[in-house]
């Protein structure tokens, strides 16, 4: 609040370029970030808090070589969004979820290496499943709890 004095409420960022999820720490200033996880194994999207202290994070794609290669040149990394989409790096078919505490401890991982179900969103956990977006699913996801 204007007093500094913390709320309980956090921001969640995510820089799609590097494979960070970060959270802001509502303080005085405003202005201290603190890495919950570092050097994901795949680019976050969304995350969405669940019960009891715990959150997921979708991972939308897992890590290219040339993108962690090119993280030293945001110069060069943009320039590579502006070619024709045909020939971009693709990112590879690949469903992948994790759970984490307040802390960044990863409390649930789950994975779909078969591709049926890539590029995941988004997670929203209900008392018995998991409901998960996807860019390109073509249906919503449900899974068991």
């Amino acid at each position: 609040d204007v007093r500094g004095t913390q709320t309980g409420w956090i921001t969640a960022m995510t820089d799609i370029t590097e494979p960070n999820r970060i959270r802001e720490q509502l303080s005085a200033s405003f202005e201290r970030f603190t890495t919950v996880l570092e050097a994901l194994p795949g680019f976050p999207d969304n995350i969405s808090r669940a019960g009891d202290d715990r959150y997921w994070v979708a991972l939308f794609a897992p890590r290219n070589a040339l993108l962690d290669r090119l993280s030293r040149w945001p110069n060069l990394r943009k320039a590579l969004l502006r070619i024709p989409r045909a020939l971009r790096p693709k990112a590879e078919e690949y469903g992948h979820i994790v759970a984490i505490d307040a802390n960044g401890t990863v409390l649930d991982d789950r994975q779909d290496p078969t591709g049926r179900y890539p590029k995941m969103t988004d997670v929203l956990e209900t008392e018995r499943h998991l409901y998960i977006g996807s860019l390109q699913g073509g249906v919503l996801a449900r899974v068991p709890r």
